[in-house]
């Protein structure tokens, strides 16, 4: 029997959250070193090279983003929950990518009668690292991490935003994440990441006078259809 990609996604995404938080509750009363028990040596370890927040953003994907001719304007949050442990959570808007743009505006794209698109969406994200090598109270190091998103972009006609016809693309992805994070003078955060992970692309066409069917995207190639995913990233931000 196929299981249907959303429902398999959704019900991975609650297990997750729910392990997360669970996880990390657990963490607050258990299985921390000695020293972080006691309230004044708290302290003593959250010294001026502690990192306990940071905000970051990447540049990359308003060029190219994680849906079919978009780009993406990110930003993502992470929190130290508990020692070595932290949270992230991301929101990103979805727009034209600026290599689309490009093709677009080329004259080959005129002269051959494409049509020119109106596009915008969004994306979230949610992830959970683990800085296994670190030895400070801080959000720095090698870590491992989980991290689920989902993305969906609206497609209209640019010459005709109004007819009633219009493609939804959505995407759910998931990935095994092996990362670097580091602090340039304990402020400027750098973060490198790469995981291998599933991902599901879903485009479906609705049309006024005809309803909804799923598109088919067998011209778009195999790596746009295929569920394997590989991740290779990196965010720039700024420790709070």
């Amino acid at each position: 029997m196929k299981i249907n990609n959303k429902i398999y996604f959704n019900i991975s995404l609650v297990i997750c959250v729910i392990f997360i938080v669970v996880f990390s509750n657990s963490l607050f009363s258990q299985n921390q070193p000695s020293y972080l028990k006691n309230e004044n040596k708290i302290s003593a370890a959250k010294t001026a090279r502690s990192i306990t927040a940071v905000v970051k953003t990447n540049i990359l994907p308003i060029f190219k983003g994680p849906l079919l001719y978009t780009g993406e304007y990110r930003i993502v949050g992470e929190m130290l929950v508990a020692y070595k442990h932290s949270l992230s959570a991301g929101v990103g808007y979805l727009g034209k990518g600026l290599m689309y743009m490009m093709q677009e505006n080329s004259q080959s794209f005129k002269s051959q009668g494409y049509t020119p698109l109106k596009i915008s969406g969004y994306r979230i994200q949610v992830q959970y690292k683990y800085y296994f090598a670190s030895k400070e109270y801080s959000c720095k190091g090698f870590y491992v991490s989980p991290c689920l998103s989902y993305g969906r972009a609206r497609y209209l006609d640019k010459n005709n935003p109004n007819s009633g016809d219009k493609i939804i693309g959505e995407k759910y992805q998931g990935n095994a994440l092996l990362g670097f994070q580091m602090a340039i003078k304990n402020k400027f955060v750098v973060d490198l990441f790469l995981g291998p992970g599933y991902k599901s692309n879903i485009m479906t066409e609705y049309h006024k006078s005809t309803g909804s069917q799923k598109m088919d995207t067998s011209g778009l190639g195999l790596f746009f259809n295929s569920n394997f995913s590989f991740v290779l990233g990196l965010n720039f931000g700024i420790a709070l």
